[in-house]
C-alpha cells in the first residue's frame, strides 16, 4: 500500500532539531521534569510530586504542532492548556466542565496552534480555541466516544466509540466569510467492528480523496481501513461530461482493507511512521511489534531494553 505525501497548509512555523543517537543519549540526560502547578508555581525535579491545584487524574494529553501548548483531559471533566515556558501556570488555558464526563481523548488541529478537539463518553465531540477558551463547534453522536483523532491535513475527524465499537468520520467545516458557512463538525460515515477499540490513528501519507487509517482492538488484532472521498461533481464531468445534472455532494466510504494478526492480547496503542511505510504496535504482552505496510509484515518485536 503505497500513497504520496499529502501536503498541509500550517498556520505556524515549524521549528525542530535533529539529533543523532550518540548526542541523544547525552541531550536527554541533561534534561529535568518540571512540575505545572497553576497555584504552586513551578517546581524542578520529581515528576511524580504532589500538587494542591491538581484536578485529578489525567485522562490525556496532546502536544501542539508546534510543541507550543500542551493540553490536558481531566478526569473532573475540564480540559487545560498549559504553556512549557510557563510551568506557574501563566498563560493556562482551563476549559472548566467542557463535557459531562471525564474527557477520553484530545487531538491537536495539525495546521493550526491554537485548535484542539475534545470527546469523552457523554455522547459529544467538542472543538475549542485554546488561546480565547471559546466553544467552535460541537456533535452528539449519543455513543460512549474513547479516542479522537485529526487526519494529517486537518479535513476530517476520526472518532472510535466504546461499546458499539463503531469508528466514525467527520468533516471539520471551517469559516468562509463569503459564503456565511460557520464552524461545524459534520458526520460522514462509520465502520462498525466486531472487537473493543483501544486506539485510533491517521496515517500520515496518502492522496486528496484517499486516506489510511489503523485500529488497535482488544483481540490483539489491528484494522487498516482505508477511507475514500470523491466528490460526486468531479466524477460525474469525468464519466459522463454531458450531464447537466447537478450533485453537489461528495460520497464518503470506510472500509477494512487488510487486518494484521499477531499479538495474543489487547492491542492497546498503535503509531505510524511520519513517512507512512511502518506501523509500530503496544500490546499487553509487553511487547511492540513493527509492521512493514507494504508487505503487510512483522518485521521485528521489542520486549526488553535493548
Amino acid at each position: 500500500m503505497s500513497y504520496k505525501s499529502r501536503s498541509r497548509k500550517l498556520d505556524y512555523p515549524l521549528h525542530g532539531q535533529s539529533l543523532s543517537s550518540q548526542a541523544a543519549e547525552n541531550h536527554f540526560q541533561s534534561l529535568r521534569s518540571q512540575v505545572f502547578n497553576k497555584q504552586g508555581g513551578g517546581q524542578q525535579g520529581n515528576s511524580s510530586s504532589n500538587s494542591s491545584s491538581s484536578s485529578g487524574p489525567i485522562r490525556c494529553l496532546a502536544w501542539n504542532g508546534p510543541g507550543s501548548r500542551v493540553a490536558c483531559g481531566y478526569y473532573d471533566r475540564s480540559v487545560k492548556v498549559w504553556m512549557p515556558d510557563h510551568p506557574d501556570g501563566h498563560g493556562m488555558t482551563d476549559i472548566k466542565n467542557a463535557h459531562d464526563r471525564p474527557v477520553e481523548s484530545i487531538s491537536w488541529d495539525p495546521t493550526h496552534a491554537d485548535r484542539v478537539v475534545s470527546c469523552a463518553s457523554d455522547g459529544t465531540i467538542k472543538a475549542w480555541d485554546a488561546r480565547a477558551k471559546t466553544l467552535l463547534a460541537e456533535t452528539r453522536n449519543g455513543h460512549d466516544n474513547l479516542v479522537v483523532r485529526f487526519s494529517g491535513d486537518g479535513r476530517f475527524l476520526a472518532v472510535a466509540t466504546a461499546k458499539t465499537d463503531l469508528i466514525i468520520i467527520y468533516r471539520v467545516r471551517r469559516p468562509q466569510k463569503e459564503s456565511g458557512v460557520t464552524w461545524g463538525i459534520e458526520y460522514l460515515c462509520q465502520f462498525r467492528e466486531n472487537e473493543e477499540i483501544y486506539d485510533l490513528q491517521w496515517a500520515e501519507n496518502g492522496s486528496d480523496t484517499t486516506y489510511v487509517l489503523a485500529s488497535g482492538l482488544g483481540n490483539g488484532n489491528v484494522r487498516i481501513y482505508r477511507f475514500d472521498t470523491i466528490d460526486v461533481n468531479t466524477e460525474k464531468a469525468r464519466t459522463n461530461p454531458s450531464s447537466d445534472e447537478d450533485l453537489s455532494e461528495a460520497v464518503h466510504k470506510l472500509a477494512n482493507v487488510y487486518t494484521l494478526r499477531g499479538h495474543r492480547t489487547a492491542a492497546n496503542c498503535l503509531n505510524f511512521d511520519p513517512k507512512g511505510k511502518y506501523l509500530a504496535v503496544g500490546s499487553n504482552e509487553g511487547i511492540v511489534s513493527l509492521w512493514d505496510l507494504q508487505n503487510f509484515i512483522c518485521i521485528k518485536t521489542f520486549f526488553k531494553t535493548e
